[in-house]
């Protein structure tokens, strides 16, 4: 027997050398097969349900158990797998093949097969690179040097499922996935399967799911693609999958943002996170800016997968923020191991470790942390984002930008900003620039059901936010104003949104001008109103004479009654509406629209009839 001090040497040099024999090159961008998996996912759960909380052994669902004893597997031994055979320009599968792989090393929880005749692992280099494998998932990663993929994992996520072969190693596939594209344009990088779970028992020996008959592998596995095997490319996207694997073991039916989150944390737990490439990353690199991407286009749902780069930014940097406040892996595995699933199951995980806070709350505080990126010492690190430090990537002068295209930052004496829609756990963000010694005017026209409002200050010099002002109180969400009290010429003024809502709502800020000559804000009560007892009242105050304008239109954008057009005087002023249409009929229950201009100032809002 070989001393273990002498197995740990050999185990050093090897990896020296197994370094040293993969040249460092240029990262190539993968392709994302996951709206195809997820759709073969929710297909299975639906067709062929377990029972949460799933039990640790034994199947609900309709598989069989193999029972291949342990260890009967034997380094030369030969095996045929149903492989995917992919439509990259689609992203899903058009059929499938037998791949022949040949078992090339057995670790203590993993078997390795490569393909047979591989075009870029020749026969004498597969124990080579089959021991690479089983080293970063069992032994070493960046991460942490004295453990792998699957120890970081199973402590993070749970205990991978043995459902389906009685074996409790994972099958790790390398083989040349035929994928119809080249590297220079993009590779599909690997693969968990979840149809390999299930046993083919429905139709000439195939799957049924909602896409169609696929054959399954009958065993817990992964494929990794053959060609970033040999660039030494792949040690993410092993973390990716077999995170996918073990949550499907826990949550079947979990929704595929988290499930990526999850994921995305399987990454950065493992040390394969490089902050610097998900940021300013191109389209050569492996994550090609993904959390640049997301700060490019912050309304993005949080809850949505739209199966963009920028949707993995977006939920790395969710768990990021969220794992580094509410307990970590324990976090993790609560939410994992929650019957519940999405938001819910993060609530549920919060409870269970005694955290007062709720998601709908951490989302907001998350928001104005991606944007800001404060010091720790400011707002308790409410604001902070500890693991990647977006400020020292200038993110407030690039997140989201100047919602108003084509606009100079120097904004004109008045300037509308175009209605935006913001989906459910989203923001946007809108940045103003007062004139030079004025106050700055902003009126938001929003529904204050579903919104939180900020007003955050920042440096013109650099863009980096200085100050989160104030959070804009509700009633002046209802009533559509809201006044910066500080004049300094050399500050922007983001106002941020963040819908809380189940829907997608409409909000729409806008650059009131300078109060010298304009309007102060509109209050309009009450709303609803029963135009037979009583009329609704437009109370406003006006700095210097002005035309008034106050229109009402039904919600297909037809005018109903012209309230009021004429010159009024400085000062308090008040209009009352009787619910009458312009032929003096009064209008039938419902909601309505309202314009109120004022020269330069526009304010818009809903009004409610009622019977």
């Amino acid at each position: 027997m070989i001393p273990t001090r002498i197995v740990r040497l050999l185990t050093v040099v090897y990896l020296i050398s197994f370094g040293s024999h993969l040249q460092a090159q240029p990262a190539v961008k993968r392709i994302d097969l996951h709206p195809f998996m997820s759709e073969i996912r929710h297909d299975l759960a639906e067709r062929y349900p377990k029972t949460k909380p799933y039990p640790a052994t034994g199947v609900q669902h309709k598989t069989k158990n193999v029972h291949i004893a342990a260890d009967s597997i034997r380094v030369g031994d030969k095996r045929s797998f149903w492989s995917l055979v992919i439509d990259a320009q689609q992203r899903r599968p058009d059929s499938q093949r037998l791949v022949h792989a040949t078992c090339a090393a057995i670790g203590e929880h993993c078997y390795v097969f490569i393909e047979d005749d591989n075009p870029h692992i020749p026969q004498y280099d597969q124990e080579f690179y089959a021991i690479g494998v089983i080293n970063l998932f069992e032994k070493t990663t960046a991460g942490d040097p004295d453990r792998g993929i699957y120890q970081l994992n199973e402590e993070a996520f749970g205990t991978p499922p043995d459902e389906i072969d009685g074996d409790p190693r994972i099958y790790i596939l390398i083989e040349d996935i035929h994928d119809h594209s080249r590297p220079e344009k993009g590779i599909v990088a690997g693969y968990f399967y979840p149809v390999d779970q299930y046993e083919n028992f429905e139709h000439n020996g195939a799957v049924l799911t909602g896409l169609g008959w696929f054959y399954s592998n009958q065993v817990e596995m992964i494929t990794l693609d053959s060609f970033l095997i040999t660039r030494g490319d792949y040690a993410d996207v092993l973390a990716h999958e077999f995170q996918h694997l073990i949550h499907w073991g826990l949550d079947q039916d979990e929704e595929v943002w988290l499930d990526e989150a999850f994921s995305m944390h399987a990454m950065y737990n493992a040390g394969y996170i490089d902050p610097t490439a998900y940021f300013a990353g191109d389209d050569n690199s492996t994550n090609p800016g993904q959390i640049m991407g997301f700060f490019d286009d912050p309304g993005l749902a949080l809850t949505g997968w739209e199966f963009s780069f920028a949707d993995y930014g977006k939920v790395l940097s969710w768990m990021a923020y969220f794992t580094e406040r509410y307990g970590g892996n324990a976090f993790v595995r609560a939410c994992i191991q929650s019957p519940r699933n999405g938001l819910e199951s993060m609530n549920e995980a919060l409870q269970t470790l005694g955290y007062a806070d709720r998601v709908e709350d951490i989302f907001q505080d998350w928001v104005i942390a991606n944007y800001a990126d404060l010091p720790d010492e400011q707002y308790d690190g409410r604001y902070s984002l500890y693991q990647f430090n977006m400020a020292d990537y200038d993110v407030a002068g690039s997140y989201g930008g100047d919602v108003r295209d084509g606009v100079d930052p120097i904004l004109p004496d008045t300037l509308t900003v175009a209605s935006q829609t913001i989906a459910p756990f989203a923001a946007k963000f809108f940045r103003f620039t007062p004139q030079p010694n004025e106050p700055l005017k902003l009126a938001i026209a929003a529904n204050p059901m579903d919104f939180k409002a900020w007003v955050l200050e920042e440096d013109q010099t650099d863009g980096h936010v200085l100050e989160v002002l104030t959070e804009i109180p509700a009633e002046n969400l209802r009533n559509g104003t809201y006044m910066i009290e500080t004049p300094l010429s050399d500050r922007f003024y983001t106002v941020v949104l963040a819908n809380t809502g189940s829907d997608a709502a409409e909000a729409k800020p806008f650059y009131a001008g300078s109060i010298q000559t304009e309007a102060n804000e509109v209050i309009v009560a009450p709303n609803p109103f029963h135009p037979r007892e009583r009329s609704v009242t437009f109370r406003y105050t006006l700095n210097q004479p002005q035309t008034v304008r106050i229109t009402i239109y039904d919600l297909a954008g037809d005018l109903v009654c012209k309230v009021l057009d004429e010159q009024r005087p400085a000062g308090a002023d008040q209009i009352l509406w009787d619910g009458r249409n312009n032929a003096g009929n009064v209008v039938s229950a419902g909601v309505y629209l309202y314009t109120f201009q004022a020269g330069s100032m526009v304010q818009r809002g809903k009004l409610g009839i009622l019977r």
